[in-house]
């Protein structure tokens, strides 16, 4: 994961290999946000690879949302 093109620190990844498709579902998780990421980019980025480990660039994507954070005040 990335923000604004930097690597976010505190991301995991978890992969579980599927027998019967032999695909990978991946979860990439984040430990919590940051109000200053507020209405910046976050993108992750799937990189598929061939059963021999290379990359397959061409299938490869990527995915970029807008992080807005709700302010609450407290008095």
């Amino acid at each position: 994961m990335y923000l604004d093109g930097e690597n976010i620190t505190g991301v995991s990844q978890h992969d579980v290999f599927e027998e019967n498709t032999r695909t990978y579902t991946s979860v990439a998780t984040l430990e919590g946000a940051n109000r200053t990421w507020d209405n910046k980019n976050i993108t992750c980025r799937l990189l598929v690879r061939n059963l021999d480990g290379k990359y397959v660039f061409e299938e490869s994507t990527s995915a970029t949302v807008n992080y807005k954070c709700n302010y609450v005040f407290y008095y």
